[in-house]
């Protein structure tokens, strides 16, 4: 029945919503408890992920684990692109403490629980925006300022808000710094927020399965892209 409860709450929370003319539509975090299977597999992870243990963490990679869309899966895979090939290891554990930074979603069924993390990707983005294009504000009352610097005049702040990427404009606004990004409203506003308030749908992902009867959790794709 928790499960149940859980994964129904979650589904409410993903209902699409109209993009009103003005209006930014919403994508509030799950803020329910996990069921213990999948609470005890997410502390795990995370500690693997704070002592930055690559080995303990191929140990949960099975063979199909998938990690891009052009074939590569499993720990051998795994350990050639993150252990020492197109990324470092510390790119690798940025992604995954940025992942974790934020709430996941109950998938899957009582007797195969699923984590998904983050929420930005697992839930529908409501509204019409393209998902390449969509940028979910993950904080409370976050600045939207009328240039790349704190020092920025405020023009609005949002709250979980689903914005757009705006290109840069260059006779007007210059190259944006990668630690801000610019941002357009459904009223049609553009301006500047802090990188690291925003994610993509469609940034890097993860889904965790834990087995039914040993409790041993697989990771079952950590991945961008789409």
């Amino acid at each position: 029945m928790r499960y149940a409860l859980v994964v129904a709450m979650a589904m409410a929370l993903s209902t699409p919503l109209s993009r009103a003319a003005g209006t930014d539509p919403v994508l509030a975090p799950p803020s329910e408890a996990l069921p213990p299977l999948l609470g005890q597999a997410r502390r795990e992870l995370a500690d693997i992920v704070a002592r930055r243990d690559l080995d303990a963490l191929l140990a949960h990679v099975g063979p199909d684990t998938k990690l891009s869309f052009g074939g590569d899966h499993g720990a051998e895979d795994f350990r050639r692109i993150w252990g020492s090939g197109m990324h470092d290891q510390q790119d690798l554990w940025r992604e995954l403490d940025a992942i974790l930074a934020l709430p996941g979603v109950v998938q899957g069924t009582r007797d195969a629980p699923q984590y998904c993390a983050p929420y930005v990707f697992c839930l529908p983005t409501p509204g019409a925006i393209d998902p390449y294009e969509a940028l979910v504000v993950t904080g409370t009352r976050v600045a939207i300022r009328d240039r790349p610097s704190h020092d920025g005049e405020v023009l609005m702040r949002v709250s979980h808000a689903v914005l757009q990427r705006a290109p840069d404009d260059p006779r007007v606004d210059g190259t944006t710094p990668p630690e801000w990004t610019r941002v357009r409203q459904a009223s049609g506003t553009t301006g500047f927020i802090a990188s690291p308030w925003v994610r993509s749908p469609i940034d890097y992902r993860l889904m965790v399965s834990v087995e039914a009867g040993s409790g041993r959790w697989i990771l079952d794709y950590f991945i961008a892209g789409d």
